[in-house]
């Protein structure tokens, strides 16, 4: 053997021998490591040690792996860090150092009612905890002390109450938040409506009453402050209250009678004014507006045929009608009271029991037409307001 040959062979055993010391000394400090401390509980030992352990070959020998990654801690081997992170789920890693999402997400939630004495550490927001000292064995020790201080601090316990009552139910409070705030403020646009309505004012003037209360302090939202919403809100309002006025009717087996006209619109067209007279619980008796009907044409039984099909639409039956329909009433038109085929005549044939009523006011204005008649000086002064009445009628202002 060559004496270079020697050589090399000496210089490969110095290495396999210090490797050798080298691993002891790792097994050595890994020992020290998982000795218990004085001042931590069994149940902390035990969970630290579980962590901290390595794998062990078949032959009984550690094989420590150390990680290469960038961001965790030097000192961790991969098998740590990931135990680690299996138990702490708050833990992460940022540049070799350690930080904690819990108080991270704590910082980030903004409004977070403060605790006297209680502060998120920022060295652990910020992900600034790292580890000390000239040994592996005392930098895992700092490591763990760090990490078990606080997870047992008062902060950290106080950030995790605070996240978990931040997840309980926060989609749902808050859509029920919203959702009360715009009820609130439909409510009163509504109540605001409903007093135009019954003081018989514009509906242009709902603007400016929302403007006022808005001025005083109330929140009236940001729709439903036109004028055609406040005539949608009319009929709707009209709508719930007459629905509310028929089932209470209709309930209690209340006796109606109905009161029909025909008259034309704005848009000249014929329609038919449904109105019904009955008595509820606890009131005198009342007559409310119940339809306005659209006639193709005014014979008797196209005014029937849609008589009765309103009533039907509005929850009032045959059976019903047939015991609590007790009168009807209409102008003395030979189509509504005439007796071979008015629309009194037909609704007699359903319900022999029915009062027919010719309307009282019509009378009196049949009275009053024909005292115009006999009387000259007043019939003189009547053709003066037709005349007049044509003359401002006929105006293209007016078309």
């Amino acid at each position: 053997m060559s004496l270079l040959n020697w050589l090399k062979r000496k210089k490969n055993d110095n290495d396999s021998g210090a490797g050798a010391s080298t691993d002891n000394m790792d097994r050595d400090a890994d020992a020290d490591y998982f000795l218990p401390s004085q001042s931590e509980s069994d149940s902390v030992e035990r969970d630290n040690n579980s962590g901290d352990e390595t794998d062990e070959s078949e032959s009984g020998a550690k094989k420590l792996k150390f990680n290469n990654l960038p961001d965790v801690p030097e000192c961790w081997t991969i098998e740590m860090y990931n135990r680690k992170c299996v138990e702490y789920k708050w833990l992460e890693t940022k540049e070799k150092k350690l930080g904690c999402s819990t108080c991270k997400k704590i910082k980030n939630l903004g409004n977070v009612p403060k605790k006297q004495g209680v502060q998120v550490s920022t060295e652990w927001v910020n992900c600034n905890i790292a580890a000390f000292g000239d040994s592996t064995k005392k930098q895992r020790q700092s490591l763990r002390k760090k990490i078990f201080h606080h997870k047992t601090s008062e902060a950290h316990r106080y950030a995790e109450e605070i996240l978990t009552e931040s997840h309980k139910e926060r989609l749902k409070t808050s859509l029920t938040n919203q959702s009360t705030d715009i009820c609130e403020s439909t409510n009163r646009v509504f109540t605001t409506v409903y007093n135009i309505i019954k003081k018989g004012r514009p509906f242009t003037d709902l603007t400016s009453d929302i403007d006022m209360q808005v001025l005083n302090g109330l929140k009236m939202g940001r729709i439903l402050h036109s004028d055609h919403a406040c005539a949608d809100i009319a009929n709707h309002i009209a709508t719930e209250m007459r629905k509310r006025i028929v089932s209470q009717i209709i309930q209690n087996e209340s006796k109606i009678s109905v009161l029909i006209d025909e008259t034309t619109s704005v848009s000249k067209n014929t329609v038919l004014v449904v109105c019904i007279k009955t008595t509820l619980p606890h009131s005198e008796p009342v007559t409310f507006f119940l339809d306005l009907i659209d006639l193709e044409t005014t014979t008797s039984s196209n005014i029937f045929n849609m008589l009765m099909l309103c009533l039907e639409k509005h929850g009032f039956t045959n059976d019903f009608l047939a015991r609590n329909l007790v009168c009807f009433a209409s102008d003395g038109a030979s189509n509504m009271i005439g007796k071979k085929s008015g629309v009194a005549t037909q609704l007699i044939s359903q319900y022999p029991d029915l009062v027919v009523w010719h309307c009282s006011n019509h009378r009196l204005e049949l009275a009053v037409h024909d005292v115009l008649e006999e009387v000259d000086g007043i019939n003189h002064f009547k053709i003066f307001f037709d005349k007049l009445y044509s003359l401002y009628s006929a105006s293209p202002k007016n078309q």
